[in-house]
Order: C-alpha cells, then structure tokens, then sequence
C-alpha cells in the first residue's frame, strides 16, 4: 500500500485530472491485488529452507492445495501447496536460493483483483 499512497502523491503533483484518475485506479488495483504468499514455519526450529524445486512459473494459473515449491531444510524435504486460487505473479527465490520463513515466497494475484485490474486498464482504440 506504500507504493500505492507515494504514487498518489506524485500524482497528485504533475498530473491532470484525467490522467491521475487512470493512474490512481491502476496503482490502487495492483496494491491492493497481489497476495504475499508467506513461507510458514515448517518445522520447530526451522529458520531457512533451500529451494529446491519450482512447480510452477510466473503467469500459470493455481489453486487452492495445489503444489508450489519443493524446499528442503536440515530436517526434511517438504512440499508446499497454495492457499490462494489465483495467478502466479512473482517467485521471490529462484532454485537453489535459501528462503526465510515469515518472509515472501510467492506473490498471487486473485481472480477477483485480476477482473479489477482488467477495468481500471484504459479502453483500446
């Protein structure tokens, strides 16, 4: 939301009416779209796990349960699945990188911000 309220302010600043309101509907529907997909503690005592295999890339379509990453840490290999329906829009690691937990894994953009995203883009023609 940051990016949003810095882009609004700059807005705000130099643009005309017209523009800034395209400009604001955009930024407010990207901010507000994408889902941070957390990597949780999988384990006790688990600080970092390595990536090890990617199921999916950026723009596939997933859903709830379905299989994102493998990751590995000292103590076990483990699968994780999505928690979101929605559209993949960022892998924050690439394989082999090691991945914090309580920081973002995957981002996700819903299908309901992706319809709001579609209608705040300026008509064609």
């Amino acid at each position: 939301m940051y990016a949003a309220r810095a882009c609004l302010q700059r807005l705000t600043r130099c643009a005309p009416d017209g523009m800034r309101a395209m400009h604001l509907r955009r930024a407010l529907a990207t901010a507000a779209a994408r889902t941070p997909f957390l990597l949780a503690d999988i384990g006790e005592g688990i600080a970092e796990v390595e990536v090890m295999q990617w199921h999916v890339k950026k723009g596939d379509t997933v859903k709830q349960f379905q299989p994102l990453v493998e990751v590995q840490s000292d103590k076990a290999t483990v699968e994780i699945t999505s928690r979101y329906d929605g559209v993949v829009d960022e892998l924050r690691y690439n394989e082999g990188d090691i991945a914090k937990v309580g920081q973002p894994l995957v981002g996700i953009r819903s299908p309901s911000s992706l319809g709001a995203r579609r209608s705040a883009a300026p008509p064609d023609g």
